[in-house]
């Protein structure tokens, strides 16, 4: 199968596709964790609204990127690597996704913080199934 040759392992964010509930409850970290750092900016629509399409732009980028990559081996640490370069990429392109809405731009500081801790709180949640999957 073509998807074999281009995706030896699943990415991390891939196991939505694989474990629905993983991905939702990766996404519910995330914007919980986001919400609570950014309790009293915006409310919690806007909150919903630009972190879904920040999420959509840093998981598009995410196959975009993952296409252009090959892994001969499937071994742990080649799995955990990607998961971690993926985890900073997130932050990343999120990041400069929110940063174009006005009301973000004003707290970037608090910004970033909420970023990283919501995205280290989604990756929590999918490093467990990455682990036990490979």
């Amino acid at each position: 199968m073509l998807a074999n040759v281009f995706l030896p392992f699943p990415p991390p964010w891939s196991f939505g596709l694989h474990y629905p509930v993983t991905i939702f409850a990766a996404l519910a970290a995330e914007f919980v964790v986001f919400y609570l750092i950014q309790r009293g900016i915006a409310s919690l629509l806007y909150v919903f609204l630009t972190l879904t399409a920040a999420n959509f732009c840093s998981t598009v980028f995410g196959f975009i990127l993952v296409m252009t990559m090959y892994f001969p081996k499937k071994t742990r640490a080649v799995v955990f690597g990607f998961w971690f370069l993926c985890f900073i990429l997130s932050i990343f392109v999120e990041y400069l996704v929110l940063f174009l809405f006005p009301t973000w731009r004003r707290h970037k500081g608090r910004l970033l913080r909420a970023v990283i801790a919501g995205n280290a709180a989604s990756y929590a949640v999918l490093a467990m199934p990455l682990y036990i999957s490979t």
